[in-house]
């Protein structure tokens, strides 16, 4: 029996013209593609799929102006970028908390906002400005991107509310039930409880 020969080589496939951001207009490929021969093997995906959105997508702007807050534009990073969790890194009591890039948990987002409040007491940092002092330290793409779209409401939040729509909006909606069910379903194991 003979099987199907596939080609490794993968040439790149734009059904659509790219987008550059310094004119914002569509420009055709520099270079035709080469036409696919009668003997390449087919496309594994149906062409009857639309074409994959654009990573650049519209975002209102609330100023004319020409500085960074007026760009219309943002990234919308795909959700399955990160694979593994991020992890809160403080140096020092006195140092702002980081939350490396990665999936945000629960336990992670509690030990940045432990490290956030033990900063704001050794800096004595004024509740007004505590959310701008903190906020561009959670470190992955996807949640600075959230942030800077919408820093001035945001920054205007005291910092138990933006930790309460950070939670909302990047936690899972039942992580407070996957919480309480980890702590009871945690177990001691062999240990003596004195010990």
């Amino acid at each position: 029996m003979q099987g199907i020969k596939l080609s490794h080589r993968r040439h790149p496939t734009i059904p659509y013209p790219l987008t550059t951001r310094s004119r914002g207009t569509a420009v055709a490929p520099s270079s035709p593609l080469p036409p696919l021969s009668p003997s390449s093997s087919p496309p594994l995906l149906p062409s009857s799929l639309p074409p994959p959105p654009s990573l650049l997508s519209p975002v209102p702007s609330s100023s004319d102006s020409s500085d960074y807050s007026s760009v219309n534009r943002c990234l919308q990073f795909p959700a399955t970028m990160s694979a593994k969790p991020g992890r809160c890194e403080q140096a020092a009591p006195n140092k702002v908390p980081l939350l490396t890039a990665g999936e945000i948990t629960p336990e992670a987002l509690h030990t940045w906002e432990m490290g956030c409040l033990q900063f704001f007491r050794q800096k004595e940092i004024a509740a007004k400005d505590q959310v701008g002092r903190v906020a561009w330290n959670l470190q992955d793409p996807r949640v600075q991107d959230w942030y800077v779209n919408d820093s001035e409401r945001l920054n205007a939040l005291t910092f138990a509310a933006f930790m309460l729509e950070v939670c909302s909006y990047w936690l899972p909606s039942d992580w407070a039930t996957m919480v309480r069910q980890k702590l009871l379903l945690s177990t001691q194991g062999d240990k003596a409880f004195h010990v």
